[in-house]
């Protein structure tokens, strides 16, 4: 398969790129994080794929495997799904699928690069100013556009760490399929944010297993029909920090009802104010992000698939050419529309990656 020995040249150029490095330690996590986006991006953009990526080859070929390379936890897995091509010491390779839908908008905590080799992606680049610190990698700030663009077949985009980029990147495609290089997480040194529209920024990869399995003890209480399992949720969101709280809301907000919701905000009151609300806003706006999704692809268009994101994305029309018109001066918002529209077709047109 053509598409697999292009993998394994790219796992074996950026191996020989980090071994030629003059005057860097690439065990530094630091100063491989400095290098790495560059020699990924450039590595990645050079790379012999043409855009016919096949998905049912891809997917013939780890069928095909004994066993696979290790691969991410559920839990922590980022793609639909994420398969782990390639790992070497110091980053690995990975192939993302995706169908209708929106990452979170969120930072870094390692670095890289990608390249869509099927489908369209509408990207949303962030600044995120702080306004107070809540709790520990607990933030409320304001959250601003700073840049827009539509990714297409063969686009490279380099990753770099923290808040050098914070981003949401909406898939469009049946699969759209992006391929990543990147380093390790360094989850002990550098956090990770997820941000929301209504300021809250929060590092929910702390402590994210043992909290999920928290959360799957509770609901297994729940679901038994067991007496006790209100109060046992009030007194571990009580004994808990913020991160606790907006992750526990989060895992089990399909058996909080409005009755639940006003106990566990009377009891977290004292210690979170009006941030326990803020996390059911979260939820809420979580809630219509999923239902939208959902609904896109019954729409065989792709230039309405382009509206549906431009659409959720942005409150009102004139925030969306504010910034198109700020990013990209001379152009006019619908001339850029039209030719973002005709990316979309030729995208879809393309291999099995079309609208439903």
């Amino acid at each position: 398969m053509a598409e697999l020995a292009v993998f394994q040249n790219i796992n074996r150029e950026i191996t020989e790129r980090l071994r030629g490095l003059d005057g860097i330690n690439i065990d530094d996590i630091w100063q491989l994080n400095q290098a790495f986006p560059d020699i990924a991006t450039e590595v990645l953009q050079n790379a012999a794929l043409n855009g016919d990526t096949d998905v049912a080859e891809i997917v013939d070929w780890v069928c095909g495997q004994d066993s696979l390379t290790s691969q991410r936890t559920l839990e922590l897995a980022f793609g639909q799904p994420a398969l782990c091509l390639y790992k070497a010491a110091h980053f690995y390779l990975e192939l993302l699928f995706w169908f209708p839908s929106r990452t979170a908008i969120h930072s870094h905590n390692f670095t890289g690069a990608f390249r869509v080799l099927q489908g369209c992606s509408l990207q949303i680049e962030y600044d995120y100013r702080v306004e107070e610190e809540v709790c520990r990698h607990v933030y409320s700030g304001d959250l601003r556009p700073r840049h827009i663009d539509l990714l297409s077949p063969s686009d490279v985009y380099a990753i770099r760490r923290h808040d050098a980029l914070v981003h949401t990147v909406a898939h469009m495609g049946n699969p759209s399929l992006t391929l990543v290089a990147r380093t390790y997480s360094a989850s002990k040194t550098v956090p990770q944010l997820n941000y929301y529209r209504n300021g809250l920024a929060i590092d929910t990869f702390r402590n994210q297993i043992s909290l999920h399995r928290q959360a799957m003890a509770l609901e297994a209480l729940s679901k038994a029909g067991h007496p006790d399992f209100r109060t046992l949720l009030l007194q571990f969101l009580q004994r808990g920090d913020f991160n606790r709280y907006f992750q526990t809301v989060m895992n089990l907000s399909h058996l909080i009802n409005q009755e639940l919701k006003e106990e566990i905000l009377a009891v977290t009151d004292p210690l979170w104010g009006t941030y326990g609300e803020q996390v059911f806003e979260v939820l809420e706006d979580n809630r219509r992000t999923k239902q939208f999704w959902a609904s896109v692809p019954r729409f065989s268009d792709p230039r309405k698939h382009l509206d549906l994101a431009l659409t959720e994305l942005f409150r009102s029309r004139e925030d969306l050419i504010w910034l198109m018109e700020a990013c990209y001066p001379g152009r006019e918002s619908e001339s850029l529309f039209e030719e973002w529209g005709k990316k979309m077709e030729l995208s879809f047109a393309s291999g099995f990656c079309r609208a439903v």
